[in-house]
């Protein structure tokens, strides 16, 4: 009876011990589970910090490039946003991809930052173009603003030294003109001369940004001529002004939907913008003092 009562009391120790070694192996997988995912989040952490690094390294890189290109006249821009302050690249000039990586055999989705392409060097002439034409502009309505009183006896559609030198009485007018021995006169041929070049570049040179700008709903600005008179030439100056300032947010933003990085030229935009606005200011408004 003794001998029957241990084997019974072993046989159930041995149960016991099988049932709790059962019971058991479902909380270690999932410890063991658990492990695996903290140590996938882990890595997933690790990449993405490194993700942000690399981001971040190459943003300062690519605009060091950037400065040391438009400050030498190269680059993109080719000088004329030179001396602007370029410090942060724009999240929109980055593109997210997904990425299906192995972590440890686990398949996990990592979104990897890619730089987008720069605006091709043909559509970017016609940025480069409107940007040019309008510093050109500013720089005779300045010249009008100091000369308003000794050119306003030219400035009128009767005076044929007014007239637009690609035409006959212009012609005649740009003759008289070199006859002429009056330093106002010569001022004023200055003058008009700067007048008919930019009104001859902006047809030549925005000849693909209108085609584009008036499907997006844009109207060419009416450009002053030197036959206007001086009120109307200001006028006509700031309104293209502002036309063309709307034409290449306009350009931009078709930039950016065909996938082109524009960050850098749409913050130069707005810088110069900014800094127009502070030296009209502290020159009493001068561009538009004169209407």
């Amino acid at each position: 009876m003794g001998v029957l009562q241990d084997v019974l009391n072993y046989k159930q120790q041995k149960e016991a011990q099988q049932a709790a070694d059962l019971q058991a192996i479902p909380q270690a997988a999932l410890l063991f589970q658990q492990a695996q995912q903290n140590r996938a989040k882990l890595q997933l952490e690790q990449l993405s910090t490194m993700a942000d690094v690399n981001l971040k390294q190459h943003q300062a890189k690519y605009y060091g490039n950037i400065v040391d290109a438009v400050k030498g006249g190269g680059g993109i821009g080719g000088g004329v946003l030179g001396g602007l302050d370029q410090t942060a690249m724009n999240p929109d000039d980055y593109l997210v991809k997904p990425e299906l990586r192995s972590l440890r055999g686990i398949p996990t989705l990592v979104n990897t930052p890619e730089l987008k392409p720069p605006v091709p060097q043909k559509d970017f002439q016609d940025f480069k173009g409107l940007e040019t034409i309008g510093l050109e502009l500013e720089q005779n309505l300045a010249q009008l603003t100091e000369n308003k009183d000794s050119f306003k006896k030219y400035m009128t559609p009767t005076d044929i030294r007014s007239h637009r030198g690609d035409s006959v009485t212009g012609w005649a007018g740009n003759m008289l003109m070199k006859l002429a021995k009056d330093p106002d006169t010569n001022e004023f041929a200055a003058f008009k001369a700067e007048t008919d070049k930019a009104f001859q570049k902006f047809r030549k040179e925005t000849t693909g940004a209108q085609a584009a700008l008036k499907e997006l709903g844009w109207i060419a600005p009416d450009l002053p001529e030197a036959s206007d008179p001086p009120e109307l030439y200001a006028k006509k100056a700031n309104v293209a002004l502002q036309k063309m300032a709307e034409a290449k947010t306009l350009l931009l933003d078709l930039y950016s939907q065909r996938g082109y990085r524009v960050g850098d030229l749409r913050k130069g935009v707005q810088q110069r913008e900014a800094l127009k606005a502070v030296n009209a200011t502290k020159s009493g408004n001068t561009f538009k003092r004169i209407s």
